[in-house]
């Protein structure tokens, strides 16, 4: 029986040395382990080719915004949209306001790329963005402590515009005063037959487009003769083409003007059709579409009255 007390004491003995060794082993381990964390952290490792100076801060981002200068009107930063979104993805475009809320002339635009940056500056860089308007584009310097004023000198000076009113104003106001030497408007009487031709210009920029609910289709009748059954066809598929862009009150061929004039019921539809119509190939010759002066039509809200200036240019 003694005999037998003292083998289990001694397994029990050996089974305890072993597990003190195998915690002691475990321990050491885990000092180790802690050891070389310490020292990495205090040692770290510098990849191959990094200097310094870029371990202690970071590279730059690499700058993709532009600066642009002398956007005079609405319409010329409208135009600078559109001829951005041609050059490269834009990511935003903000033009800067004055205290009134009126256009100071001068926009940053933000590229995805640099390329896309540094062809836009050389393709806007004095670039006429409408007649007579001439634009600078520069690559944009942020200052420190804010990066949302680019510092590539003071801004151009605000386009004077007329008190009270908003940029849109201020830009249908500028472009009434340039031509007020167009002739006066003439009234045309109801009667479809007896109704006068109407006013043609001498060239496409003589007379600033006034919004009218009547369309004038030039480059139509060339196409289809002057006969009288040619002209039955064509007033016919005509009411029926633009009557898709809303009521038409009547349309009327003028053969020895060779225009055809489109009197819609409401100036929206008119609006619809000169941005349809306006560069439209018909019988293998472009359609030229402009609002007819002769019956001018001042819009209600300031909106209709963009779109209408914006469907003209």
């Amino acid at each position: 029986m003694e005999r037998i007390l003292d083998r289990e004491f001694m397994r029990i003995e050996c089974a305890l040395e072993k597990n003190f060794e195998y915690l002691d082993r475990l321990d050491r381990m885990r000092d180790e382990a802690a050891l070389r964390e310490y020292n990495r952290l205090l040692n770290p490792v510098v990849p191959a080719g990094v200097s310094d100076g870029a371990k202690k801060k970071k590279a730059a981002p690499k700058n993709t915004s532009m600066y642009v200068m002398g956007l005079t009107t609405y319409i010329a930063c409208k135009q600078l949209e559109n001829v951005c979104a041609r050059l490269g993805r834009v990511k935003r475009i903000k033009f800067y306001k004055d205290d009134r809320g009126g256009l100071k002339g001068d926009a940053l635009v933000t590229f995805v790329t640099v390329s896309m940056l540094d062809a836009a500056i050389a393709k806007l860089n004095g670039f006429e963005i409408k007649p007579g308007v001439h634009i600078t584009a520069k690559a944009a310097e942020f200052s420190k402590k804010e990066e949302e004023i680019p510092a590539v000198g003071p801004p151009p000076e605000p386009v004077a515009a007329t008190e009270g009113a908003d940029a849109v104003t201020a830009f249908l106001n500028e472009m009434q005063q340039l031509h007020t030497s167009a002739a006066e408007p003439s009234p045309v009487p109801s009667s479809m037959h007896s109704a006068p031709p109407p006013a043609i210009a001498d060239d496409d920029t003589a007379v600033l487009e006034t919004p009218s609910r009547s369309i004038l289709l030039y480059n139509i009748l060339e196409c289809e003769g002057t006969s009288d059954d040619n002209c039955l066809d064509l007033e016919e598929d005509l009411q029926i083409e633009c009557s898709n862009y809303g009521q038409v009150d009547r349309v009327q061929i003028f053969r020895d003007r060779q225009v055809v004039a489109v009197e819609f019921a409401a100036l929206p539809s008119a609006i619809k059709c000169l941005e349809v119509m306006n560069g439209r190939w018909f019988g293998g010759a472009q359609i030229r579409a402009t609002f007819d002066p002769s019956q001018p039509e001042e819009p209600e809200d300031e909106d209709t009255k963009l779109l209408a200036f914006l469907a003209s240019v």
